[in-house]
This record gives C-alpha cells, sequence and structure tokens, in this order.
C-alpha cells in the first residue's frame, strides 16, 4: 500500500522503514503515530462534529454523524474528516512531546507555524554561511533540544505566535525537575538548559513580530534558567570526574601501544597481498582496521580526522626528499576552529598504505558507480561510518589488553606524553597541538597518577617543615650561661685583664672559625628555604 510521508510528502511503500532511514525517526511511539496519520487509521468517533453550523456537540460516531449532512458532498465530508483526524494527531503528538521522551522526536508536525518559522530562523544563525557536516550535526542536536522544551511549554495554549507561553517561569520550574528525573546522562541534560536559554537569548535580541513578550519576563526566565544551570554544574562536574576516573582505570599501557605498531607493521603486508589477488570485503575491513590502530596509537587523533581525510589530501601530500617522507593535512575535523588542519608526517612505507587503498577503491569500483572521496570506503564506495568497529577488530585480533577506541588511544598517548614530557613542556604543548588537543581539557580533571604525584608533594612539605621545626627548637632549647655568683664575677673581672690579651692573640683564628661556621649555617638556610618554596 502507498502513503504519503507526512513529513516529506512523497509516496512510500514502506513508510515505516523510510521513516527510520531517511527521517531518522528512532521513537517508535512517533513513528507509529505518523503512520497512522498517513494511513488514516485514526478513530474519530468521540470527536466534535467539524461542520461550523452543527451545534449538536459529541458523537459515539462521527463518521455516521457526516452523513446527516446532506448539504455537504461526499468530498467535502472526507475533507473534513480528514482535518479531524489531523488535528486529532498532532495533539496526541504534542503530548508525547510534552512527556520529554528520551528518545528525542524529530517531526515538527505538532508545533505552530509561526513557531516553526522561527526555529528555522534560529537554525540558519547557528549554521552561519558555510557550516561543517560536523556543525550541521551540532544544530540539529540543538534544535531537537529546544523543540522539546518547546513541546512541554505550548501544552493547553494557545496563540502561540505571540510566544507568551515562553514567560510560564511555574512550567519552566516543572520541565527542569522533569530533566532531574529522566534517565539522560547529568552533561546532556545540561546542554538541554544552555540550549534552551541560548534560544530564549536569540528571541530577547531579534523578537519576531508576532511575539507580544514582556522584556523583563523574558529576562526573569533567562535568570531561572542561569540559577539552574549554576546548580547543575556542581553535580555534572562530578559525574565528568567519575567518567574520567573509569577511563584511567582502562587506559591503555605504553607496551600495549608499542605492541599494536609492531603487530600492525607484520600484518598489513599480507593483508595487501591478498586483496591485491582478490578483493573481500573482509580484507578490506581488516586493512582499515590495522592502518586505523597503527596511526591513531601513534598520533592519538580523533576518529572524525580519519573519517574526513580524503583522496586528494593524500595525494597532494607534502614530500620531505631528505627523510623521505610525506606530510598529509587534513582539513575537516572538529577542532579545526582552533587548531587548523590536522596534520600527519608518514614515512614511504606508511604513505604506501594509503596509496594502496585509493588504488583498490578505483580498481573494484564500477564503472558507472559514483566513488566516494573520502580515503576509506564502504561497499557502496561511500564514505564509511564504521571506523570505529574496524579498529576494535584489529585491537582484538591482536590479542591486546582492553577494548580499544579512538577516544581511549588519544586518552593513553595523551597522558603518556603529559607525564613524560612534563604538563608545562615546550615539548608536550608542541605535541598537543599536533594531536588538535586542548591542554586544558585534560587539566581539569586529575588522573590518579596526578593526585598520587601531588600526594607526595605534601608529604614532602611537611617532612620539610618538622625538620626545620626541630632544629629551631634545639636552638631555643640551649640553656644560656649562668651566673654563678658575685665571687665568680669578681674573679673573673679580675682575671679579665689577663685573658684579654689572649683572646686578642688567639681572635684571629676564632674570627676566621665563626665566619665559617656561619657561612655554613647560612647556606643550610638558604637550602631549607628552597625545599620549603618548592
Amino acid at each position: 500500500m502507498v502513503n504519503t510521508c507526512p513529513m516529506c510528502l512523497k509516496d512510500y511503500t514502506a513508510l515505516n522503514q523510510h521513516l527510520l532511514v531517511t527521517h531518522k525517526a528512532w521513537n517508535k511511539d512517533e513513528r507509529e503515530l505518523l503512520v497512522k496519520l498517513a494511513g488514516g487509521k485514526i478513530s474519530v468517533r468521540l470527536h466534535k462534529c467539524p461542520v461550523p453550523s452543527c451545534v449538536q456537540g459529541t458523537f459515539t460516531r462521527l463518521d455516521r454523524h457526516m452523513n446527516t449532512h446532506k448539504e455537504l458532498s461526499a468530498a467535502s465530508k472526507d475533507k473534513l474528516l480528514k482535518v479531524v483526524r489531523k488535528r486529532l494527531m498532532l495533539d496526541t503528538l504534542a503530548g508525547l512531546r510534552a512527556t520529554n521522551p528520551t528518545v528525542p522526536m524529530v517531526s515538527r508536525l505538532d508545533l505552530d507555524q509561526a513557531e516553526d518559522v522561527l526555529l528555522e530562523c534560529f537554525k540558519k544563525m547557528q549554521e552561519g554561511p558555510d557550516p561543517s557536516p560536523k556543525l550541521l550535526n551540532n544544530v540539529q542536536s540543538k534544535l531537537n533540544r529546544i523543540r522539546t522544551f518547546v513541546g512541554w511549554m505550548i501544552r493547553d495554549k494557545t496563540q502561540l505566535g505571540r510566544l507568551q507561553f515562553l514567560c510560564d517561569v511555574d512550567r519552566l520550574r516543572e520541565w527542569v525537575k522533569s530533566l532531574r528525573g529522566s534517565k539522560l546522562a547529568l552533561s546532556t541534560t545540561l546542554n538541554y538548559l544552555k540550549n534552551v536559554r541560548q534560544f530564549l537569548r536569540f528571541i530577547q535580541e531579534m523578537p519576531p513580530p508576532s511575539s507580544s513578550i514582556n522584556k523583563n519576563d523574558l529576562k526573569r526566565v533567562i535568570k531561572e534558567l542561569t540559577a539552574s544551570i549554576k546548580s547543575w554544574n556542581r553535580p555534572v562536574v562530578l559525574h565528568q570526574l567519575r567518567v574520567k576516573e573509569k577511563k584511567d582505570a582502562a587506559l591503555h599501557s605504553i607496551k600495549d601501544l608499542q605492541e599494536c605498531r609492531r603487530l600492525a607493521l607484520v600484518a598489513i603486508p599480507k593483508v595487501i597481498s591478498k586483496l591485491e589477488k582478490h578483493h573481500t570485503t573482509t580484507d578490506r575491513n581488516k586493512l582499515f582496521g590495522l592502518v586505523l590502530a597503527y596511526l591513531a596509537s601513534l598520533y592519538g587523533h580523533q576518529a572524525g580526522v580519519f573519517l574526513n581525510l580524503t583522496d586528494e589530501q593524500v595525494s597532494k601530500a607534502v614530500y620531505g626528499p631528505k627523510e623521505n617522507d610525506y606530510l598529509i593535512k587534513v582539513e575537516e575535523q572538529k577542532t579545526n576552529e582552533s587548531f587548523g588542519t590536522a596534520t600527519m608526517l608518514l614515512t614511504d612505507q606508511e604513505y604506501g598504505w594509503l596509496s594502496f587503498i585509493i588504488s583498490l577503491k578505483k580498481k573494484w569500483a564500477k564503472g558507472g558507480e559514483e566513488v566516494s572521496k573520502f580515503l576509506f570506503f564502504n561497499t557502496t564506495f561511500s564514505q564509511d561510518m564504521n571506523l570505529n568497529n574496524y579498529l576494535k577488530s584489529a585491537w582484538s585480533n591482536m590479542q591486546l589488553s582492553g577494548e580499544a577506541t579512538f577516544t581511549s588511544l588519544r586518552s593513553a598517548v595523551e597522558t603518556f606524553a603529559r607525564d613524560r614530557h612534563g604538563e608545562h613542556s615546550q615539548k608536550w604543548k608542541k605535541m598537543a597541538r599536533l594531536m588538535c588537543h586542548d591542554t586544558k581539557t585534560s587539566d581539569t580533571y586529575y588522573t590518579m597518577e596526578q593526585t598520587r604525584k601531588g600526594r607526595q608533594l605534601f608529604e614532602e612539605a611537611q617532612e620539610e617543615e618538622e625538620e626545620g621545626a626541630v632544629s629551631t627548637k634545639k636552638q631555643e632549647s640551649t640553656p644560656p650561661q649562668s651566673d654563678e655568683g658575685e665571687e665568680d664575677k669578681d674573679e673573673e673581672e679580675e682575671g679579665g685583664e689577663d685573658d684579654k690579651d689572649e683572646e686578642e692573640e688567639g681572635g684571629e683564628e676564632d674570627k676566621d672559625e665563626e665566619e665559617g661556621e656561619e657561612d655554613k649555617d647560612d647556606g643550610e638556610e638558604r637550602r631549607t628555604k628552597r625545599r620549603r618554596e618548592r
């Protein structure tokens, strides 16, 4: 049976599959409602009569009641019933959106037209004139979160074009409370709040003509959201620390990284020789996994660097004749706004692997079939999005410990580089730039090794303090010479003149000894002071 998709208005026989694959309608309840809307399988028995002149109220069988309107043609009756079914289904979709489902909804049929236009303007402003694929994906996720918020706020509201429903602080607090009770990750719920605040600030700066929101009311709502975000920051940071601890517990060792590259160097030529004779999907995926494991364990680049690596970038690599190596620059990657292009310097052998992949694609692609510009390709010769699976499989086949992903390898490379060269060394900063890695990201969350080193510093500082305190106490506890009475004093005075000459004779020798002891004491004090400062 052919049905018209309510989202793109095209006819499809397998509408459910179309909604799932094309529109990414992963919410099962939403998908079922859209299929019912397209097929007209919606019960309207208990709905009110849509004819304006009819005042008989609600009926048990609206379809039979419509036959009593003899003044209407059959086509008019069917049209009115379709309007009723659509209105009922849109109300059901709005109710589903108001429940804040865990799986986000992708349809916008239940939103007011003015609201939809406003979201489209916000989308264009966020994307800018030349958006990257990553930015398009981020903006779409942001819009889905905003639509969830709007769906919650518009319940039982009318005249949505005026946007006054956005200033309902009580309902806003209910929505924030529902986020706390949802199954979403804490960092995800914080993104919900930040995206909604960004949307409200967009309305505050550029309100649509139909808006009748009071500026002070909108400021109050934004302040309410800001307060919620501040209260959310502490549990989010604690959650991120727990995630960091789990990553540290599963951190790959240096031995694993070195063994990975050693085994890959042996296995890659064997797989290439097989593919030269016969092209199989299994061997191709195995080659991809080995090459990715080798390069990721060396440079620690993100998955996006390898996903967006193109044939042209490999072919136009800068050749260094002195060392017989090649410099490859990848323009499209996640952090290109901060770090520019991601770079990889490959040896002649490593560069040969990538060149072989290009030749393999051209060799086995059909003549009339469009070939992807990206280096790593799938069975249809388009961009392959399963690189992480190939990496996991290659790591497992090499029988290395743990499970490898691009993120886990990046964390290992970053951690060992920082610990080896020091957090503030120029070598570490240079390596971080090559990895397109912001050092502030990792410094925010202390690893166990960093904390262990910090504890040692505290213990050393306290040990030095105790040594200094003991030496000071000994000096203070030395008893002064006591007088032995008036007689002794007189004897000392009488013999003072005789002893004075002897003291003057040996004064030069004693003075030299005292100066040496004073210099020694000063040196010890300076060393103790420097240890305390450290």
